[in-house]
């Protein structure tokens, strides 16, 4: 009689489970559907039409006409000697930037992931120009810049030394370097997290043993928060890689499709010239898709 009871028990928890999997799987189904076809439509119609046009000869009035070119599109991107120094532009201001950056947010991070009275404020401080739009930043750094009556030179002329044109050729890529290290602790709220999660255990183990506090960054916080530092560092590069507006509003006269200086002129601003200004959307649009490949292997 009892294992007569436990079997029915159990068939009908068996059916209790069932339902509810089956309930779960529709809401699940519900909730997805209208994402689903939100990314069909608005951005995988698109991705693949950009993937087509960029083996054509569209220039954006030749729908009607429109031909196969092949790899012609993509064999050019490595012949285009501006779209190699582009990209060389951009690899060398990344290896700057994007090192200074997570060394700068690491020590902040370290610095603010202690439990000190009002650490709330510095961290909101600190957070401030992650969430300030990249146009407005820009500009404001671009007034900093200026030659007369720009902060920078101010501070020059009051220790004596001359003004400096910020925006000349030998001067505008450390002026876009600045503007960018200036963002540096986009990621320091990841990183008290990630630091937050250690076992305090361990911290209390090291200062048994006389662990000084160098020694204990190297060897317990960085080793358990690296997946996280990595996860920055990608961002990072991906930021770097898409480097666009800052370059065009910092050194540009004329709005998004003036032309920076040369020092700054990044792989993304070719991308935008040669769709935007040249309307050459087949052979933009390849450089493009080479751009996302480097960004897919990062």
């Amino acid at each position: 009689m009892m294992e007569t009871k436990k079997k029915t028990l159990k068939m009908e928890r068996k059916k209790h489970r069932g339902g509810l999997y089956k309930m779960q799987k529709k809401v699940f189904l519900c909730i997805m559907i209208p994402y689903l076809i939100f990314a069909v439509f608005i951005k995988g119609i698109p991705f693949l039409w950009g993937l087509y046009i960029s083996f054509t000869n569209y220039t954006g009035f030749n729908l009607n006409n429109l031909s196969l070119v092949g790899l012609g599109n993509y064999i050019r991107v490595f012949t285009d000697s501006e779209a190699i120094s582009s990209m060389l532009r951009t690899a060398l201001i990344g290896l700057i930037v994007v090192p200074i950056n997570i060394i700068i947010c690491l020590f902040v991070s370290v610095l603010l992931s202690e439990s000190k009275k009002g650490v709330g404020i510095y961290r909101t401080i600190y957070y401030i120009p992650s969430i300030v739009p990249v146009v407005a930043t820009t500009m404001i750094w671009k007034g900093l810049f200026l030659k007369n009556g720009g902060f920078f030179n101010a501070m020059l002329n009051m220790l004596g030394m001359q003004a400096i044109d910020w925006y000349d050729f030998n001067h505008v890529r450390l002026s876009l370097i600045m503007l960018l290290i200036w963002g540096a602790c986009g990621g320091v709220l990841n990183n008290i997290a990630a630091i937050k999660a250690i076992p305090r255990d361990l911290y209390e183990a090291a200062d048994l043993e006389g662990v000084n506090p160098i020694t204990r960054f190297f060897k317990i916080t960085l080793p358990l928060i690296s997946n996280m530092v990595y996860m920055n560092a990608v961002t990072a590069i991906i930021g770097i890689l898409q480097l666009f507006a800052q370059p065009v509003l910092l050194s540009g006269d004329g709005g998004l499709t003036a032309l920076p200086k040369q020092p700054v002129y990044t792989y993304m601003v070719h991308v935008y010239q040669q769709i935007f200004v040249n309307l050459r959307f087949g052979y933009g649009l390849a450089l493009v898709w080479i751009i996302f490949i480097i960004i897919m292997s990062v």
